[in-house]
C-alpha cells in the first residue's frame, strides 16, 4: 500500500463517531431493532457504533456461518439459522467460491463471462446445502420480534423475502435491500420488479448506492476510467405512511436514529424542525439528538472535500481513486452516501 493510500486508510472515517448519552430513554425504553436477512459477515459498523441504542437480529441459513456469528456475537446481537422466504419449507442454497455470492439461484454464466475472470470466479458453485425457509411474518411472531428496520442481502431472492413480510412491512420505518439491475443469477427478479412492489406498499426510494462492473478487452483493462455496466445496488426505502402517522415522539426518535445510521442528516434536521411529534421534545432533547445523530465531518475530510470541489470533472476524482487502488478497478461503487 502506498504512503498516501495508507494515510487515507487511517483517516477514512469521514464523520466523527456518535456522541452524547444513550437515546433509549427517548425511545420509550426500547432500543432500535434491526433485522438482517442474510447476516453473513455480521452487522455493518453503521449499526454497531451506536452501542446499546441498537439491537441486532440476524437470519443466516448457512450453518457454518451461523455458528461463527453466534460465537462472535456481542451484547445486543442474536442470530437464527433460517432463511426468509415467501412460505415455510426447504430450499437448496448454492454455495459459491466467494461465500457472499451464495444464492438460491444458479449463477448466470452468460453475463458473468463478459467480465474479468476474478468476478466470474467468485460465483463458481463449490457445493450446496438444504436450508429451512419461513416467512418473515411467521418468524417475527414466533420469536416475539419488534423490528424497526429491515436489511435484506440475499443474492436475488429479495422479492421472495418481501412477499413473506406483508404485515411486517406496514410496521417498519426503513428497509434496505440489495437489488440487482442485471441478472447475476438465472431467473432472479430485478430492481424493476422489486421497486413497484415497495411503492405499492407506501414506501419511497430514499437512496440508491449503485455498483457497476467494467469489461476487460483481450489487451487488458483500458486506460480510460469511464464506462462500466450497472449490476447491483443498495436501495434504501422509507415507510412514508408510517412516518406521517407516528403516534409519539419516541417513535420519531426511532426513525431519526435509523436515518442517522444511513447518513440522512439533512432529513433529520428537517424532521426535527417540521414533524408534528418533534414539538413534544424539549429544546435540550433536540440538542441531544443533534449531538448524537448529526455528527461533524472530521477536519481532514473537510479539507479534502474543499479540494475535490475544485477538480474540473468527476472523472478526475475517479482517476485519483484508480491510482490509489491496489487491485484492478473492475468493480465500482457509488460513494457510500448512506
Amino acid at each position: 500500500m502506498s504512503g498516501l493510500a495508507a494515510w487515507l486508510e487511517r483517516g477514512k472515517r469521514i464523520f466523527a463517531p456518535p456522541r452524547g448519552p444513550s437515546l433509549v430513554p427517548l425511545m420509550g425504553g426500547r432500543p432500535l431493532t434491526v433485522l438482517f436477512v442474510g447476516a453473513r459477515g455480521g452487522p455493518a459498523s453503521r449499526w454497531t457504533e451506536y452501542g446499546r441504542d441498537v439491537a441486532l437480529i440476524g437470519l443466516e441459513p448457512d450453518p457454518a456461518e451461523h455458528a461463527r456469528l453466534e460465537r462472535e456475537a456481542r451484547a445486543g446481537e442474536r442470530y437464527l439459522c433460517v432463511a426468509a422466504g415467501s412460505e415455510r419449507g426447504r430450499a437448496r442454497l448454492n454455495l459459491t467460491r466467494q461465500a457472499g455470492c451464495s444464492s438460491f439461484y444458479e449463477p448466470n454464466r452468460a453475463l458473468l463471462s463478459q467480465f474479468p475472470p476474478d468476478i466470474a470466479r467468485m460465483f463458481e458453485v463449490v457445493g450446496s446445502t438444504e436450508v429451512e425457509t419461513a416467512p418473515l411474518d411467521e418468524l417475527v411472531a414466533q420469536e416475539s420480534l419488534e423490528p424497526d428496520v429491515l436489511a435484506v442481502d440475499v443474492q436475488g431472492a429479495e422479492l421472495s423475502v418481501l412477499r413473506g413480510a406483508g404485515e411486517l412491512l406496514g410496521r417498519l420505518a426503513l428497509v434496505e435491500l440489495e437489488v440487482e439491475l442485471a441478472p447475476q443469477y438465472v431467473g432472479q427478479p430485478l430492481f424493476s420488479d422489486v421497486d413497484p412492489f415497495m411503492r405499492q406498499r407506501g414506501y419511497e426510494l430514499l437512496g440508491l448506492r449503485r455498483s457497476s462492473w467494467r469489461r476487460r478487452s483481450p489487451r487488458g483493462t483500458s486506460d480510460s476510467v469511464a464506462g462500466g455496466q450497472l449490476i447491483h445496488a443498495d436501495a434504501l426505502y422509507l415507510n412514508r405512511a408510517r412516518l406521517d402517522a407516528l403516534p409519539s415522539s419516541a417513535e420519531l426518535v426511532r426513525f431519526l436514529l435509523g436515518l442517522s445510521a444511513y447518513r440522512q442528516h439533512d432529513f433529520i434536521e428537517y424532521l426535527l424542525a417540521e414533524h408534528p411529534r418533534a414539538a413534544e421534545l424539549t429544546s435540550s432533547q433536540r440538542k441531544a439528538l443533534r449531538l448524537r445523530l448529526v455528527p461533524e465531518i472530521r477536519p481532514l475530510w473537510r479539507s479534502v472535500r474543499r479540494s475535490l470541489l475544485h477538480l474540473p470533472h468527476h472523472l478526475t476524482v475517479r482517476a485519483l481513486a484508480v491510482a490509489l487502488r491496489e487491485a484492478p478497478a473492475d468493480d465500482w461503487h457509488d460513494p457510500d452516501f448512506f
